[in-house]
Formats: C-alpha cells, sequence, structure tokens
C-alpha cells in the first residue's frame, strides 16, 4: 500500500490522469493493470488477500461486483470520526488507513 504522494505511486498509476487519483482508491494487479476502487478493485483486493480470498471470488462468481462497488461509493461519503489519541510510546503506523482514497495497493 502507498500513500499516492509516493513516487513510486505515481509511476504505478502513470495511465491515471493525475486529477483523478485523489477520486477514489486505486488496485494496480501483477501485470500492472490499473483498476479503480470503485469499479471492480473491492473484489478484486478481496480476491488478492489470502483470508478474504474465498470471499472474493465468491463475490465475483454471483455478479456482486457492482454492489460491493456502490457500497464503496456510498461509505466514501460517511465522515468518520476522528481517531483517538495514541498513548504515549506508541509507534504511530508509517500509513494512515483512516482514507483510503488516499492509498494504492499493488
Amino acid at each position: 500500500m502507498l500513500p499516492l504522494r509516493d513516487e513510486e505511486a505515481g509511476h504505478l498509476l502513470a495511465s491515471v490522469p493525475e486529477e483523478e487519483r485523489g477520486q477514489c482508491w486505486w488496485i494496480v494487479l501483477r501485470d500492472r493493470t490499473v483498476v479503480r476502487g470503485d469499479e471492480g478493485g473491492g473484489v478484486l483486493l478481496l480476491e488478492e488477500v489470502r483470508l478474504t480470498g474465498a470471499l472474493g471470488r465468491a463475490l465475483r462468481a454471483v455478479r456482486l461486483s457492482p454492489v460491493v462497488d456502490t457500497l464503496d461509493r456510498v461509505l466514501a461519503t460517511v465522515p468518520f470520526a476522528p481517531r483517538p489519541a495514541r498513548p504515549r510510546g506508541s509507534r504511530a503506523p508509517a500509513i494512515s488507513l483512516m482514507r483510503l482514497g488516499r492509498i494504492s495497493c499493488r
């Protein structure tokens, strides 16, 4: 997972116009195919993760990818509560996953 500002993310998303990159999250497949998160990327991501692979394949088999995409678009508009403060001395994550529209997956 990469933040969109990362140089490698820029290379991976070179085929996507820069003004469109922040509109959603993206998944870049091993063959460098770029898929919008809200146009099939959700089920693709589920299929790629070992723990959710079977669910992703089942959703694809019953053609529910458009439902997952719609759910993604709806959830992207819901404001989330601010994160609670981290205790002193705890390690901050390298990438914040609070808003998936700011990351790219490969």
